[in-house]
């Protein structure tokens, strides 16, 4: 069963953040590790995330790093839960990069997980995503059909899209249906 690290971006959004947490911890796939990379929260996100930890997971599978302790790999720690502190605001893209640096130091990553904090998954979806990715191995990436929470039957995004230069915009693939 290949090791999964689930990264989720947090930046002042615990509450969207512990939903989020709820769903992915009711995952039929089970060799994950979620890593929750805090942009520099100015509330207490992170006081209530560990609170959530400790509560749902219990206290010694939850570890928290600064972000230059996480870029080591936190050695000899093996948590389902990881909180970084990053300490200020990288942005989406810094955030999961030092997730993805995090996951790389602990030498046993075969896939990531990006998620946006504001998400809910189905217990299924990252059994799927796995499924496909082992069963057709040139590709590089993987993306999950997205629904929208208050109206699943709707469809979001198709996991794909293309950007359009002259007006400027990108287009999720079933931004239409």
């Amino acid at each position: 069963m290949p090791r999964v690290y689930v990264i989720i971006i947090n930046w002042n959004g615990w509450r969207d953040t512990l939903d989020c947490l709820c769903s992915v911890f009711k995952l039929t796939y089970e060799n994950l590790c979620v890593i929750i990379c805090d942009n520099g929260s100015n509330n207490d996100s992170l006081e209530q995330i560990i609170r959530w930890g400790c509560d749902v997971l219990g206290e010694q599978f939850i570890t928290v790093f600064s972000n230059a302790g996480a870029q080591q790999g936190g050695i000899n720690v093996s948590t389902k839960l990881v909180l970084i502190e990053i300490g200020k605001n990288l942005g989406f893209a810094g955030g999961n990069n030092v997730g993805m640096r995090y996951a790389i130091a602990r030498g046993d990553a075969d896939y990531v997980w990006l998620l946006n904090n504001d998400t809910v998954v189905d217990p299924a979806a990252l059994s799927k995503l796995i499924e496909r990715m082992v069963l057709q191995q040139d590709i590089g990436m993987c993306g999950s059909t997205i629904r929208y929470l208050n109206n699943p039957e709707k469809i979001q995004a198709l996991g794909g899209g293309f950007y359009c230069r002259w007006v400027g915009l990108p287009w999720n693939y079933g931004r239409i249906l």
